[in-house]
């Protein structure tokens, strides 16, 4: 799976992220808990002042 910036896509996709993906289902769900994970993560060491 592989995240790309909107923005490549035209004014229009300011503030979007566009998701490409080349794989069975199971794997997109893996893909989308661990990117769950990190933003979860990454959230909280920002709430700590920790970035």
């Amino acid at each position: 799976m592989a995240v790309i910036s909107g923005a490549a896509f035209g004014p229009g996709g300011e503030g979007f992220i566009r998701c490409c993906y080349a794989t069975s289902m199971k794997d997109i769900a893996e893909a989308l808990t661990r990117m769950d994970n990190f933003l979860t993560n990454l959230q909280k060491k920002k709430e700590r002042n920790e970035l």
